[in-house]
């Protein structure tokens, strides 16, 4: 009797400040599906950028992919992450000033139960727990039933998030 292969799962945190910003998460969202189909996507999130602070407020979003048994994705988080780079590049995504401005910014939250530490990939994603655009998606798109072995509910109980975010369209919503 065949093995059943677990279904697998990968969170993305897809972001953009430069315009048109909805345009550049639109597309992203539809290269992305060409190439697992996409679950649930969060709202659509305005947050003002952090770290580098000389640019445009972000718009940002949370879409949970699924990863078919038949993928070449399937347990590949790298070639996954390879992929989403390669859509970046191809939305004209530029790394001239670190954590400046970008076209697109694709971030490999989380991909099943996968944890990593290489040169080219950390799982999950070392900053997620610490940012209320990537927080607060997972937790409206209830993420906990896709990534049980995570904790996401129990992050917004004992600490403070940063800046609060604007909700710009609802995840129903067919944004461009």
């Amino acid at each position: 009797m065949p093995i059943a292969l677990k279904a697998q799962y990968a969170a993305v945190a897809l972001g953009s400040n430069i315009a048109p910003r909805a345009h550049y998460l639109s597309m992203a969202r539809a290269l992305i599906h060409q190439i697992t189909p996409l679950m649930v996507k969060s709202s659509l999130y305005q947050s003002p950028a952090i770290e580098y602070l000389q640019q445009d407020d972000f718009y940002n979003q949370v879409i949970i992919c699924f990863i078919p048994p038949h993928s070449p994705f399937y347990d590949n988080p790298k070639l996954y992450l390879k992929k989403l780079q390669e859509i970046e590049i191809f939305l004209q995504r530029k790394r001239e000033v670190l954590k400046g401005p970008r076209t697109i910014d694709l971030d490999l939250i989380f991909f099943a139960h996968h944890t990593e530490e290489s040169s080219d990939l950390l799982l999950p994603h070392p900053s997620w727990s610490k940012r209320s655009f990537v927080t607060v998606p997972l937790q409206e798109i209830q993420a906990q039933h896709y990534f049980p072995h995570r904790i996401i509910r129990e992050l917004f109980h004992d600490r403070i998030i940063d800046p609060p975010l604007t909700v710009i369209a609802g995840k129903e919503d067919d944004f461009q």
